[in-house]
């Protein structure tokens, strides 16, 4: 299974728990489970105080966050900066990941969705934040959405 979020985009606290509960949870259940994350935004730098298009320094983080309760998950995560360089993951194995798994959780919509990434044999959408999500949609079907929004939507 492939569940995704935005640990790496906002590696702090609540954000990065809201998402990493999903991937302990299937692993707990027994499932093979890939951490992946393409939002094409910059990333937050905690270190910094600032966004960054560079997710060289988030990566590290993001393994740690997944591998300190999950070792197994040490290998198994991918995250795309708004750069499209990816880290952890290369882009075959990450295809093989998708290719060979049977849920892709897209979590909060935050992961676009690459054409690698739509082989896996069934693909769900939980929004995590609805009262955000709607908003985004009232604005895009009220003509006031900026072009980023629209292209979201």
């Amino acid at each position: 299974m492939i569940v995704t979020g935005l640990v790496g985009t906002y590696p702090i606290g609540g954000v990065a728990w809201d998402y990493l509960q999903y991937v302990q949870g299937f692993h707990a259940l027994g499932c093979e489970v890939y951490y992946l994350e393409d939002t094409g935004q910059w990333l937050y730098d905690p270190a910094a105080g600032t966004f960054t298009a560079d997710a060289t320094a988030g990566a590290p983080a993001l393994a740690g966050y997944l591998a300190d309760p999950v070792p197994a998950l040490a290998q198994r995560w991918a995250i795309r900066g708004p750069d499209g360089v990816l880290h952890g993951l290369d882009e075959t194995a990450l295809a093989r990941a998708c290719a060979g798994a049977d849920l892709f959780l897209n979590l909060s919509g935050a992961c676009w969705l690459r054409e690698p990434y739509q082989a896996a044999r069934v693909k769900a959408y939980v929004d995590t934040d609805p009262g955000y999500s709607q908003a985004r949609i009232a604005a895009v079907d009220a003509g006031l959405a900026d072009e980023s929004t629209h292209f979201s939507v």
